[in-house]
């Protein structure tokens, strides 16, 4: 059987609403991640090297399902044992309150 990598997804506070955006988070489990929300991606191989993604290489975001793909093109030696992808929580709190209340302004006078 192949290895699976396991995929660990943690969350950077940069905001003042932030600990509520990670309840949300936890309580998810995302299939694909924009670009726009990413921190840093770290890889860290059977024997222990670790490395950091470049963010330029990230812009279009991480998909699971496609996520060995991206491994493959960093030419990681050795089989991948995890896979850390760290959210900016600020830029997600961010977002859901702009997505919020472009919804609820359809209801309610301004």
């Amino acid at each position: 059987m192949a290895h699976v990598p396991k995929v660990v997804l943690l969350g950077k506070n940069s905001g003042e609403e932030s600990e509520k955006t990670q309840k949300i988070l936890a309580s998810i489990n995302p299939e694909e991640i924009p670009g726009e929300f990413l921190y840093s991606v770290f890889i860290t191989s059977t024997n222990g090297t670790r490395y950091q993604l470049d963010k330029k290489n990230l812009k279009r975001g991480i998909s699971y399902k496609n996520i060995d793909e991206t491994i493959r093109k960093l030419k990681v030696k050795g089989e991948v044992d995890v896979i850390e992808i760290v959210i900016d929580l600020g830029k997600v709190q961010t977002k859901l309150d702009e997505q919020s209340a472009e919804f609820l302004n359809k209801f309610f006078d301004n």
